[in-house]
């Protein structure tokens, strides 16, 4: 059973002023089950964009997630240095351009890395060899797929690996993705994200309106109004047992003197 989108999500909304369009506020939260889906599918076609080329997976970093982060910049360092080609390899320079999420694996020993790339081929038998120099387990598994099978082995990575609630018992490790500066070919994700989504009327302007908190605010409003209605009755009762005049409780505000409408008053 999927969980409730966090409030305010879909309670709130935008609206334009101009036009009366409304829109639908949305958290953003990848444990929101309307907003997880909605920013797989973007990711999948932003990811798609770059065009990777393989899936691997490095096992056995360590637990800690920053400790894991750093493993895998070191192997991605000695990766690009020509390491996983073989002592001999006469390449200055490996291009090696990935995307990487973290998970812990199901007992919750270790973090692996599940990495997109694209750039040169990496032998996986001298990767194997090179990781536990590193940090990482020597298992490691590398699969190329071809253009016309890329984006459905895109849209499943990011639907296993990035949305929350598709795999509950692997806790994400630490931030939910990273990746090379070059991953996306010289371009920013924003970038891609207005290629692929222009937007209507970057000119508009829109207003939030929270119709949830004006309503707590209106009856927080009232009930502090009928607390100080209640306070005034106790401290005018109060008076007038006292003894208090009609003019000494109008000059203390706790009466206001009559003044009649027009039509009641006579002609002299």
């Amino acid at each position: 059973m999927l969980p409730s989108p966090p409030y305010p999500c879909g309670a709130w909304h935008f609206r334009n002023p101009q036009t009366g369009e409304i829109a639908p506020y949305r958290c953003g939260a990848w444990h929101c089950p309307d907003c997880a889906a909605r920013l797989a599918d973007r990711w999948a076609a932003v990811i798609n964009y770059a065009a990777p080329q393989r899936h691997i997976v490095i096992t056995a970093l360590d637990l800690d997630p920053a400790a894991a982060r750093g493993c895998l910049r070191n192997i991605v360092k000695a990766i690009r240095r020509g390491q996983a080609h073989g002592s001999g390899s006469r390449k200055e320079h490996i291009d090696f351009r990935y995307f990487a999420a973290f998970e812990t694996n199901r007992a919750g020993t270790q973090i692996h890395a599940h990495l997109l790339q694209h750039g040169d081929s990496i032998p996986q038998r001298r990767l194997s060899q090179m990781l536990p120099a590193y940090g990482a387990g020597s298992i490691c598994w590398l699969k190329s797929f071809a253009a016309a099978a890329r984006p459905i082995a895109v849209a499943r990575y990011v639907a296993r690996h990035l949305v929350g609630y598709h795999h509950a018992d692997q806790v994400k490790a630490g931030r939910r993705v990273r990746y090379s500066r070059d991953f996306f070919r010289g371009q920013t994700t924003a970038e891609i994200r207005s290629i692929l989504w222009p937007p209507e009327d970057p000119d508009a302007t829109w207003e939030l309106v929270r119709p949830g908190l004006e309503l707590e605010a209106l009856r927080r409003a009232e009930d502090r109004a009928h607390v100080r209605s209640i306070r005034t009755d106790e401290i005018l009762a109060a008076a007038v047992r006292a003894g208090a005049t009609e003019a000494d409780l109008t000059r203390r505000r706790l009466i206001r003197p009559y003044i009649p409408p027009l039509e009641d008053l006579g002609d002299d």
